[in-house]
């Protein structure tokens, strides 16, 4: 509960508790919250007002004591105004002064002087404590003396009982103490019962004239119970109650299960060991009690909320009241009305009938225009193909013109380009011819000779010229069309041989699909058959040996988990991938025992050693308004479900059906969220500021899918691959393939007859040349005037022919205009036969438009003149909308029937009455509490804004505080607060180096920076007695003997009661403030 001031305040239901930091007394009454002002409520002074702001974990002002305005100097002594008072821990003063720097030279057993301070002055909550067969302890008395006290002794001696017994008989649980799980084991051996009995101090005068200067509580433990006696110094009993107990804790905020107020001895370890800023900050954010404020803030929206929705409700009564008092009002109106709607009725049959009728007529109208538009589509389709008929013809005789134009050029251009190529070729035999003439007449001559002798050889009988060169010409033809045909071939080849490449690739894809289905159905069958086989093959064998070998291990746990709700399997599967094969042991021994079977197996499980055998599900955060991994898992063993929660998680990891919600969540940050799944696996959470989708890829079996469901899918998957059928191309191939050498042969054969002919031919004319000549020299003369004559030809005839090519190029031009006038053709035609198509389909729906319309005009006429007769007027034109009479015609059939379900009017009136007192006084508790609903809802507010201020200016002054206790080492250490990400990261430089992460130091150094971590943030916590337990467990003797100094001047500086356990040397404790009991081993009875 929040008093008006913004304190905490705790008020059992129906009871009144003073604010003890404003004064106002609080009460509750029937979940309704009544403040009321306070003055003059101290006991023996008057109330003074509270601070501006008041610091986190602080405790509220004592009755009867001031509080100091600010803290002392480090050099002045200690003042007290009124009586042995001490200042409020964590009050908002200015820090305290930082002692003087020593450099990181200095030698280590350089001392300095500690602040003067009356310490026997100082108020000890604590007074003594008594153990009575409690743990190894048959009979110990301690009583604290000063502020502190350094329990010491050898390994075995009970030093920790102590620590133990302050938890006990303050209400910790005998399994948050890690010393047992029951009192059974905090019961000397052999005995039955255990007594511990407290002293306090009663300094807060908490019913004084009962308890006087102490209060005693002793709790007395059985095997399986505990009794709890709170009493005087005479033994009187005042209570008995755990609840009286609460509120003696409350007033003295003794809250031991704040870890910087008790901290055991594996939590020392733990912390000391501590590392990560995710872990950081959650020690100070639960140290501090920053956590517990946020739960009451998460609380007391939580309860608005609930308050919200039940005023959404009553507004919503509200308004059904107000709309059933309106029905109920109209009914009673109808009382009176009901001879009016009968006649009303009768007139409006008649005037529905006569609308019926004008509708008849309207249709008769509405068939006419639809008629006349008919007849006028057909005249312009008609039209429309009296215009296509005569683009027909026109681009018809277009065509006609234009094919015979092209037909005569392109006849006189194949023959203009067959003359041209002839001349060609001989011109360019001619000119062979000549160069080789050039290399001498000698050699012309022999060559001449052989070629007139190989030529007379050659030549067939009775072959003359003009044979050989109509011969040539067919077979030329002949070659033309062979290569056309190879050409197509091998472009058919090439075809063939891309779908042969597609068709192998695709057969390889099919091969390693199949391959791979194959492996994961064996896969499954095998985990069908037995489930274990999931995590590895030799699982079986594996468990088989630890039953051998006796030993305690739980797992894999995978067995020991079932999936409540089937639909979460991907994303359950995919959080808990990483643990499922996990086992857990309960020694060390056990644990190397357990890796020796999976090395001889060669598997590498992990093995989880849990740091407590504690019993039940430990005590864990969650967002109770989402639906959380935890819920849909039913987990057979506690200490797995604790494993998964410690490792994974799994209590603050939501599953959320929408990834669009997900975000939504995500993006609003709520407490104990830590991010969200979808059913499709997709991970949902914040990085920094930014949001994170993240999807986990396939990895072909999730642990807690439906197997028979994966294995029907796979082995339908294969059926369907093994049936289809890769075309195959390659036969199509090598039939091309044989078609294209065939035909390259036989183009070749013929080429090397044509080569043959020609040169038969050029025989002939070497021949005539050679008879015709007779000196050699005159002959060459005459060659090289007719090769530059012939070279001049050549050239003449390759420009004609570049021309002829160019005319041809022209009709190839003509010849694609013409293919685009017929597909012009082409579309005009097919554009006629869709408008005579139309038009033919036309004329069917004129006739029966036309019978329509006759057959409604008959109806309109027989059915107005029956009217005639029937009514005697006619509505005309004014009749109104048919719908419209009908509508009116049903609402006063309704308001009848409802006339005649009234009942009487007094009834009716009495239901009216009661109506109206219920709206009047619903709509008055709307009136009365949604003000103070907002109220609330902006106090709630105001005090998360202080809140989250507050935490700021704690981290501040810690920070401050921190850095002030490191340069007692000659360190620099800075506390690096991020509270969006919710880290904490400790730095710390170290002999002149640059501050480093808190990782990257020594065991000393880190046990060093816990120590000063701790002080810093004791000044912000309420608790007025610190328990500390092995603190010094990882430092060497020079941190050590330092971190004790520190603690001493911090103690000199800051009024607490602080008790320290360590099992090593105490002759660096014994100081004025400090006093030492040694413990000794308690002999075996």
């Amino acid at each position: 509960m929040f008093c008006k001031c913004g304190s905490i305040i705790r008020i059992p239901k129906h009871e009144t508790a003073v604010c003890r930091t404003c004064g106002r007394r609080t009460r509750v009454m029937h979940e309704e919250v009544v403040f009321e002002k306070v003055y003059c409520e101290q006991v023996d002074s008057p109330r003074e007002e509270p601070a501006p702001a008041q610091t986190i974990g602080q405790q509220p002002p004592r009755s009867g004591r001031q509080r100091y305005a600010s803290l002392p100097s480090a050099a002045d002594p200690i003042h007290r105004p009124e009586g042995p008072a001490r200042p409020t821990p964590g009050c908002s003063a200015s820090p305290c002064p930082a002692p003087p720097a020593r450099s990181s030279s200095a030698a280590p057993g350089i001392e300095w002087k500690m602040t003067p301070m009356a310490f026997e002055d100082a108020r000890l909550t604590f007074k003594s404590i008594e153990l009575i067969n409690f743990m190894c302890h048959r009979h110990l008395l301690v009583e604290f003396k000063k502020i502190l006290t350094c329990i010491g002794g050898r390994n075995g001696s009970g030093k920790s009982a102590v620590m133990i017994a302050l938890g006990i008989v303050l209400g910790q649980r005998a399994n948050s103490l890690e010393r047992g799980n029951t009192y059974k084991e905090l019961i000397k051996n052999n005995e039955h019962t255990a007594v511990v009995r407290l002293c306090l101090h009663n300094y807060l005068n908490f019913h004084e004239d009962f308890f006087g200067d102490s209060i005693h509580i002793e709790k007395t433990l059985h095997v399986n119970f505990s009794k709890l006696r709170i009493q005087n110094s005479d033994g009187k009993v005042w209570s008995r109650r755990s609840q009286d107990l609460e509120d003696i804790i409350d007033m003295y905020s003794l809250y031991f299960d704040n870890p910087l107020n008790f901290l055991t001895q594996d939590m020392s370890k733990k912390f000391l060991n501590m590392s990560k800023p995710q872990m950081l900050y959650s020690f100070f954010h639960k140290g501090t009690e920053i956590e517990n404020m946020e739960m009451l803030h998460s609380e007391a929206c939580e309860q608005v909320e609930r308050m919200r929705i039940r005023m959404e409700g009553i507004e919503e009564e509200v308004g059904a009241l107000e709309r059933e008092l309106a029905e109920k009002s109209e009914r009673l109106k109808y009382l009176g009305e009901v001879a009016d709607f009968k006649q009303r009725l009768k007139e409006l049959e008649g005037e529905r009938r006569w609308s019926e009728v004008m509708e008849i007529g309207k249709r008769v109208a509405r068939i006419e225009e639809e008629v006349s538009e008919l007849e006028g589509a057909q005249r312009d389709k008609k039209a429309s193909m009296q215009e296509i008929d005569a683009e027909i013809r026109a681009l018809e005789e277009a065509m006609r013109a234009e094919r015979d134009a092209y037909l005569a050029e392109k006849s006189e251009s194949e023959s203009a380009r067959r003359a041209i190529e002839g001349r060609i070729t001989g011109l360019e035999l001619r000119d062979r011819e000549m160069c080789n003439d050039m290399k001498g007449i000698e050699e012309q001559l022999a060559a001449k000779q052989a070629v007139l002798a190989d030529y007379c050889k050659a030549r067939p009988e009775g072959s003359s010229k003009d044979e050989l060169g109509a011969r040539a010409e067919k077979l030329r033809a002949q070659i033309a069309t062979l290569s056309r045909e190879r050409d197509a071939c091998r472009a058919e080849e090439e075809r063939l041989r891309e779908r042969v490449r597609k068709e192998a690739e695709d057969a390889e894809t099919m091969n390693s699909k199949i391959f791979a289905l194959r492996k994961q159905i064996s896969f499954l069958e095998n985990v069908k058959t037995n489930s274990l086989t999931f995590f590895s093959e030799r699982m079986p064998e594996i468990l088989s040996e630890i039953k051998r070998e006796n030993l305690d291990a739980i797992g894999p746990i995978g067995t020991l988990i079932q999936l409540k709700e089937p639909k979460w399997y991907r994303p359950v599967s995919i959080i808990l991938r990483n643990n499922l094969s996990n086992f857990v042991v309960r020694s060390r021994e056990d644990r190397e025992r357990l890796s020796a079977i999976f090395r001889k197996h060669g598997v590498n499980f992990r093995i989880l050693l849990p740091s407590s055998n504690q019993r039940g599900l430990i005590e864990y955060r969650s967002n109770r308004i989402f639906k959380t991994v935890l819920d849909v898992l039913h987990i057979r063993n506690d200490i797995v479900a604790n494993q998964l929660i410690i490792l994974q998680n799994i209590e603050q990891i939501i599953l959320v059906e929408s990834r669009e919600s997900a975000h939504k969540i995500i993006r609003k940050r709520p407490s104990y969220v830590a991010m969200a799944y979808t059913p499709s696996g997709d991970r949902i959470s914040l990085v920094g500021n930014a949001l994170s989708d993240f999807r986990q890829r396939y990895s072909g079996k999730y642990y807690f899918e439906n197997d028979d469901s994966k294995l029907e899918a796979c082995r339908e998957e294969l059926q369907r691959l093994s049936g289809t059928s890769v075309g195959s191309s390659r036969h199509e191939l090598r039939d091309a393939e044989a078609r294209s050498y065939k035909l390259s042969r036989d183009v070749n054969g013929l080429e090397r007859e044509v080569r043959h002919i020609e040169f038969e031919l050029e025989s002939h004319a070497r021949v005539g040349e050679a008879a015709s000549t007779g000196d050699l020299e005159n002959e060459i003369q005459m060659l090289k005037n007719q090769r530059a004559g012939l070279a001049k030809a050549v050239e003449e005839t390759r420009r004609a022919m570049e021309e002829e090519r160019a005319r041809l190029a022209e009709l190839q031009s003509a010849d694609i205009d013409l293919s685009r006038m017929a597909e012009a053709a082409g579309r005009l035609r097919a554009k006629r036969y869709a408008v005579e198509t139309s038009l033919e389909s036309l004329q069917p729906r004129i006739y029966e438009k036309i019978k329509e319309r006759n057959e409604a005009a008959e109806r309109f006429e027989s059915e107005r003149e029956k009217l005639r007769c029937t009514l005697g007027v006619e509505a005309g034109d004014s009749a109104r909308d048919l719908a419209v009479i009908e509508k009116e015609i049903g609402a006063l059939q309704c308001k009848i029937i409802a006339s005649r379900e009234v009942g009487s009017e007094a009834v009716l009136r009495d239901e009216i009455e009661h109506l109206k007192r219920q709206r009047t006084f619903k709509s008055s508790l709307v009136l009365r509490y949604k003000g103070k609903i907002e109220s609330f809802v902006e106090f709630v507010r105001k005090r998360v804004e202080r809140r989250e201020s507050m935490k700021a200016e704690v981290a501040g002054r810690a920070s401050e505080e921190f850095c002030t206790l490191t340069q007692y080492r000659g360190y620099s250490g800075s506390l690096l607060f991020d509270h969006d990400g919710r880290s904490l990261d400790i730095r710390m430089g170290v002999e002149n180096m640059d501050a480093g992460s808190r990782g990257t130091l020594s065991g000393g150094e880190r046990s060093f920076a816990g120590v000063c971590f701790l002080l810093s943030l004791w000044p912000h916590v309420g608790c007025p007695v610190k328990v500390l337990d092995e603190f010094d467990v990882f430092m060497d003797n020079l941190n050590r003997k330092l971190t004790i100094k520190i603690i001493l001047d911090f103690l000199a500086r800051n009024e607490y009661q602080v008790i320290l356990i360590t099992p090593l040397n105490t002759k660096d404790l014994f100081t004025d403030i400090c006093d030492v009991v040694v413990l000794e081993k308690p002999r075996e009875d």
